[in-house]
């Protein structure tokens, strides 16, 4: 791991870069799964104060309530691509993950090194 004062802000932003390139390769593989979880982080929250009838409660929904009664509380939707299988290239993804989470999280960076999610992955997709 590179060397940091802000070793908690490094490892935070490892990791959620690192599902985020994870997600991003398996959308080629599980595209649905991907699809799912997407449109459930979309989606609005509950709100105690509605009326409405409560609906069915989903597939990804059920995942959770499981990692809930597992004992794996406070997982949310974005968190799931963490549990995918390892992939082939995911040494080379953990090295894409060290690399953008120091530059994130380290100091400020100058505009041209923070780039939108959008250019990230479209980057990504022309490597694979």
């Amino acid at each position: 791991m590179p060397f940091s004062l802000n070793t908690h802000y490094l490892a935070d932003y490892k990791d959620k870069f690192l599902a985020h390139y994870k997600g991003a390769r398996e959308k080629y593989d599980r595209g649905a799964l991907i699809d799912v979880i997407d449109k459930c982080n979309k989606k609005p929250r509950k709100s105690s104060k509605t009326d409405w009838p409560e609906s069915e409660p989903t597939g990804i929904d059920k995942v959770l309530a499981g990692l809930a009664e597992m004992g794996m509380s406070g997982v949310k939707p974005e968190d799931l691509p963490k549990l995918l299988p390892p992939d082939r290239m995911e040494p080379a993804l953990l090295i894409m993950a060290d690399v953008r989470a120091y530059f994130q999280g380290t100091f400020i960076c100058p505009s041209f090194i923070k780039e939108p999610t959008d250019a990230t992955s479209s980057r990504l997709q022309a490597v694979l």
